[in-house]
């Protein structure tokens, strides 16, 4: 488990009081989950390859009590629609989230509160707990993955850096692996290519220019894996703005890049940074590769160069 008596000391350091919440938020949430009665499915979300349980909801309302707490005129953008009457009056949706993202009179914050559900329900470790947060910009994130060696918590932002707490471990400054030789890369992506046609001969390349390629079953912890340096770089399909609010400061802060794009026609639109549409909660808008910036760019040059070929 982390060490919890380390870490606030070491979020006292930093002196961030709302990444210290984001954070004590994250990891609350995340040990409730672990005990595994709140794997139950409760429904399915449209398709098949979607399942809620109980724990996302459990640690939904964890996340959401401390941080309204704690910051009573924050505002929320949720995967699951809270039940919680007073809380689901904060949550916002396509049509009044235009009104708050980007202003600088509220914190909105960015829940995925448990991101590859799937994996949790069948007692695998391959899934996490995050929050990011955006006060005019998208600057802090806390991402936390109890069953990583002994837990894995990537947490920081705007002027703070980015620090990894890795089970009993000393708490450390993460940083994002320096570029390599593409023979020497470990390449991570998404459970959703494979869905995809269009990138059947972008992954087949990606699988013979680097050492190794592998899935990860939650976004939210292949951006942290990206910020911690643990891999090279993450590569994903078109995504909800939970599975990416809390790792694009990460992995941003950490020095590295995603490079957001979106698809246009049959083609690829690489973006700069997302723009207010691309917060609708209910839109999936945008696709990434994050990694350190030249890996990063060989990658989208090889994406658009392939995809739909």
């Amino acid at each position: 488990m982390i060490n919890q008596k380390a870490l606030k000391k070491q979020l006292d350091e930093i002196g961030d009081s709302v990444l210290k919440s984001m954070v004590l938020a994250t990891l609350k949430a995340g040990n409730k989950i672990t005990k595994k009665e709140y794997n139950d499915e409760l429904m399915e979300k449209g398709e098949h390859h979607f399942i809620v349980t109980s724990a996302d909801f459990i640690s939904q309302k964890i996340i959401l009590k401390k941080l309204s707490a704690d910051f009573p005129s924050a505002y929320f953008i949720t995967e699951e629609k809270e039940k919680d009457k007073k809380l689901r009056n904060k949550t916002l949706n396509s049509e009044n989230f235009k009104e708050y993202v980007y202003k600088k009179e509220n914190y909105i914050f960015g829940i995925d509160s448990l991101d590859g559900t799937s994996q949790y329900k069948n007692g695998l470790y391959e899934w996490s707990v995050s929050i990011g947060e955006m006060f005019e910009r998208n600057e802090r994130g806390s991402i936390y993955a109890p069953e990583i060696k002994g837990g894995l918590l990537a947490f920081g932002g705007a002027g703070n850096g980015v620090y990894l707490a890795e089970g009993k471990n000393k708490i450390q400054k993460a940083y994002v692996a320096k570029d390599k030789e593409d023979k020497n890369s470990l390449i991570y992506y998404g459970v959703d290519i494979p869905l995809y046609s269009n990138y059947n001969r972008f992954v087949n390349e990606i699988a013979n220019f680097s050492r190794t390629i592998n899935i990860c079953g939650s976004c939210a912890l292949g951006l942290a894996l990206v910020a911690c340096g643990k891999i090279d770089a993450f590569i994903q399909p078109t995504q909800a703005i939970w599975d990416w609010f809390a790792g694009y400061p990460l992995v941003e802060n950490a020095g590295g890049k995603i490079q957001f794009y979106r698809f246009k026609g049959e083609n690829i639109l690489l973006i700069d940074k997302p723009d207010l549409e691309d917060y609708n909660p209910e839109k999936k808008n945008l696709g990434f590769i994050a990694g350190n910036k030249k890996l990063v760019g060989r990658l989208i040059e090889k994406l658009i160069n392939l995809y739909n070929k």
